[in-house]
């Protein structure tokens, strides 16, 4: 008023004083507080906070800031989760098809089992390409990874290399 007998409440005449969503407060006359949105600090507000300081992402994934309050973690490959906790583990849907499967950062290796190659151990080593059969024997593959080897009369042996003697014996 014109003799000052009017108080003026400053949260009321400055209503953009507190920003981002501030909350102004007058504690007690002339004494002025903002009381900040989350995301937002400083006297008046005016200051954002960066929610990637300090990284949250594990894994040394990288944090993007997407608002004041919300962040997204691009995971390093190998990683995955919200906050990249989480390791791919590539053998949990059996890729190996005769072998054992090692989880590695990038992805998989396949320990064959004996008698089988590729990089899903799907191949069946034939073991009689070899020729392991002597002397006119036939070679037959009755389970993976064995041979067995049928001798002409006169041979035997797992190879058909011992010559049988027709002389001894009779």
């Amino acid at each position: 008023g014109t003799r000052c007998e009017n108080r003026i409440i400053f949260c009321q005449t400055n209503l953009t004083y507190c920003q981002n969503g501030g909350l102004c407060v007058e504690t007690q006359p002339c004494v002025v507080n903002c009381i900040c949105a989350p995301g937002y600090y400083g006297p008046t507000c005016a200051l954002a906070r960066d929610p990637c300081i300090p990284n949250p992402c594990s894994a040394n994934g990288v944090c993007s800031r997407l608002n004041a309050t919300s962040y997204a973690c691009n995971c390093y490959p190998g990683f995955t989760g919200p906050y990249c906790e989480s390791q791919i583990n590539y053998c949990l849907s059996q890729p190996c098809v005769n072998g054992t499967c090692v989880n590695r950062a990038l992805g998989f290796d396949c320990n064959c089992y004996a008698g089988f190659t590729g990089a899903l151990c799907q191949i069946d080593i034939f073991e009689c390409r070899s020729s392991p059969c002597q002397n006119g024997g036939t070679c037959t593959e009755p389970f993976p990874n064995m041979y067995q080897c049928t001798c002409p009369p006169r041979f035997l042996g797992p190879q058909c290399l011992q010559a049988i003697d027709p002389c001894v014996g009779n």
